[in-house]
């Protein structure tokens, strides 16, 4: 988020009235650049001396929403997500801070002031949905687009909240307000496009995936939101909907001009799909089964023999032993359909 644009001119005053009313050490630290904390316990000095000052109030909150953000970062560095008790409390006190200068300051008319009052919205917004709040996020979010209906990182920060929510229809729908008013917000469309596949909705997505492509986003990275999905749905959910899987496939390969590792990638899992459903149509290995099947086993092969570069990249992917089943099969079958014959 755009901590830049909170930290203003406003902190070059408060520092001038830190060294009157704190002392100079106080305030030369707080100008030097205090740690997030340190520049927090400056200002709840001041808060304390001056109960009525907004200034305070709109620092604390930048500063504890920075301190947050800051100490989450470094955990993330080890695996973490950081958000520890003491994190959440810096996102409440963030929270209390920006809503006691929301309520006490009207909506600013000039741009600069009303471009820093929506990044403090962002921030009220985005720590709600860290605290796991996300219908109070919405909430917020929605009451502060009716004063700011035009602000497009409002309406996408709300999109995201509707999809951590699993309202992945309201979702899109914010997206759509994103588009209507900065048609060129970065990854619109890949994000809108992605949300459309959470909801099964090929028709919708792979035309505004193919809009991310034309605005920059790789095909491959456009093509492989559909892949995951379908992958995530359809073979890691073991359901048996190999067919439903093979068609997402297929959609997200002839939509899009793919790279040689894309294509081998997405081959080997087509093949691996094609060839659980042909070994159980062949079940019965009657010529019936053997004359749909073989044609099956075949492409399966193709397929396979198309993904190497993937399959032989990475571990656990048992390739050989795949193209020795289904080269075996294939024997089996063309000798049902000699025989019966």
């Amino acid at each position: 988020f755009a901590l830049g644009v909170l930290f203003s001119n406003n902190i070059v005053h408060m520092a001038f009235y830190l060294v009157v009313s704190l002392g100079a050490t106080a305030g030369l630290f707080f100008l030097a650049g205090a740690p997030f904390l340190g520049a927090m316990q400056l200002i709840q000095e001041g808060i304390e001396r001056d109960p009525e000052n907004l200034d305070f109030y709109e620092q604390l909150g930048n500063f504890a929403f920075a301190a947050a953000e800051d100490i989450r970062r470094e955990a993330m560095v080890t695996g973490g997500d950081g958000l520890t008790d003491e994190v959440k409390g810096l996102y409440r006190e963030a929270i209390t801070a920006y809503e006691k200068v929301f309520e006490g300051r009207p909506e600013p008319e000039d741009a600069e002031a009303a471009s820093t009052r929506v990044a403090q919205i962002r921030n009220v917004g985005a720590a709600y949905m860290e605290l796991g709040e996300l219908d109070r996020a919405i909430e917020f979010l929605s009451a502060a687009l009716e004063a700011h209906p035009d602000e497009a990182r409002l309406w996408a920060l709300l999109a995201d909240a509707y999809q951590r929510a699993e309202r992945i229809e309201d979702a899109v729908a914010a997206l759509e307000r994103v588009e209507a008013i900065e048609p060129d917000y970065p990854q619109l469309h890949l994000r809108m496009g992605t949300f459309l596949i959470q909801l099964g909705d090929l028709d919708r997505a792979i035309p505004v995936l193919q809009q991310a492509v034309e605005r920059g986003t790789p095909a491959d990275q456009a093509a492989r939101q559909i892949f995951a999905e379908a992958h995530r749905r359809f073979i890691a959910s073991n359901n048996g909907r190999y067919s439903d899987f093979i068609d997402w496939v297929e959609r997200a390969k002839t939509s899009f001009e793919l790279s040689e590792d894309a294509t081998a990638e997405m081959n080997f899992w087509h093949a691996f799909a094609l060839y659980q459903i042909a070994v159980e149509a062949e079940k019965p290995e009657t010529l019936e089964t053997a004359q749909r099947t073989l044609p099956m086993f075949q492409r399966a092969l193709e397929l396979f023999r198309s993904a190497r570069p993937y399959a032989t990249s990475r571990r656990g992917t048992n390739y050989q032993q795949f193209l020795d089943a289904v080269n075996q099969y294939i024997e089996i079958q063309q000798a049902i359909i000699k025989r019966g014959r």
